[in-house]
């Protein structure tokens, strides 16, 4: 809907007062990363992972998420002939649910931590 002209016709008051402007901003990296790292260190806490990965955890998979996330939304643009590039929270949600699945059995250490990240992120956005 635009301004009345050209073939439009002008919108009456009763009509706009059933509609809402509803603007939402997306979240600064800092947040992201407040976020995502709070859940991971909870579910290794929870979860009794070895301290190692518990600090793998507060900063550094949270933080490289995130700049992997923002370089590839960045130049991964969608095209016509690629119209499936389109990337959001949900995607960068899908690495960090994909990593809450694993048990402390099967990741005894940083190492194995850090292998579930890739084949995660792997998962989410290669898989595009």
């Amino acid at each position: 809907m635009g301004p009345p002209g050209g073939g439009r016709n002008p919108i009456s008051s009763r009509t706009k007062q059933k509609f809402n402007i509803v603007n939402l901003v997306d979240l600064d990296d800092a947040s992201k990363s407040s976020i995502y790292s709070t859940i991971m260190v909870d579910f290794f806490t929870s979860g009794n992972f070895d301290e190692e990965i518990i600090a793998l955890g507060n900063r550094i998979l949270p933080d490289a998420t995130i700049k992997m996330y923002n370089n590839i939304s960045h130049d991964l643009l969608p095209t016509p002939t690629r119209p499936h590039y389109t990337f959001n929270l949900r995607d960068l949600s899908s690495v960090f649910q994909g990593m809450t699945m694993a048990t402390s059995s099967k990741i005894p250490d940083g190492l194995s931590a850090v292998r579930l990240w890739i084949h995660e992120c792997r998962r989410v956005f290669k898989d595009r």
